[in-house]
């Protein structure tokens, strides 16, 4: 049984979620939906942070297993898992003060799935969308090199999708991450001893060369209704 973080916890811990919890602020007695959940990691220690939150998932194994965690340490009163695809959610207008996405607007039709959080989301409602960005040169090799993990119709994000994304929205800012830093989720042993190292190489490289940017791996997107 996965050791549950609470969100403020699992931000502090992954690097590129630091401006996240700056964004978003205090999660506690916020309405929030986890859009393609996966697992339900992040719903997990959203309802550990005293949200009440909404995971969705286009994959029905994936949802059983979100909800028996939920359910094995004690969240199922703060916590819901649906199977849904992010295109056509049944949710209400305006239910959600927060909606976030990692790692999967790439995998969806992008602008139904923009206009379905926008519409979801309340007035002055928040949402935070972290991708795989188009440009960075490791990245693109890697999944040359790799086609049998990843979709036939998946696409990192390029500069005209957060264009398209962004429209409407009354604000909207952008952090990236992970020039050199590919690793920043990985858990092998080896691999956690050089994260300092490539953590710092990037902080180094973005103040040195701000336009370098470009070439991130991930792109973040923060919006506001």
């Amino acid at each position: 049984m996965p050791n549950l973080a609470s969100f403020e916890e699992l931000c502090k811990s992954i690097s590129y979620l630091g401006p996240v919890i700056e964004f978003v602020g205090s999660v506690r007695d916020k309405c929030v939906l986890d859009l393609a959940c996966g697992d339900g990691w992040l719903s997990w220690s959203l309802a550990k942070s005293g949200a009440v939150v909404n995971g969705c998932d286009i994959s029905p194994r994936s949802i059983e297993v979100a909800t028996q965690i939920a359910r094995a340490n004690g969240l199922e009163s703060r916590v819901r898992f649906d199977t849904m695809i992010c295109e056509k959610l049944a949710y209400e207008d305006g239910q959600f003060d927060l909606v976030v996405m990692h790692a999967a607007l790439h995998h969806c039709d992008i602008n139904k799935t923009r206009n379905e959080i926008y519409r979801v989301l309340k007035k002055g409602g928040k949402a935070v969308l972290i991708e795989d960005y188009a440009y960075n040169p490791l990245m693109n090799l890697y999944r040359r090199l790799t086609p049998h993990r990843h979709t036939e119709t998946e696409e990192a994000l390029t500069d005209h999708d957060l264009r398209l994304i962004v429209t409407g929205f009354a604000e909207h800012s952008f952090e990236h991450f992970g020039i050199v830093d590919l690793i920043e989720t990985r858990q092998e042993r080896w691999l956690q001893i050089m994260k300092p190292v490539v953590r710092l190489v990037d902080s180094c490289l973005y103040r040195m060369f701000p336009r370098i940017r470009k070439y991130s791996k991930l792109v973040e997107i923060f919006l506001v209704k």
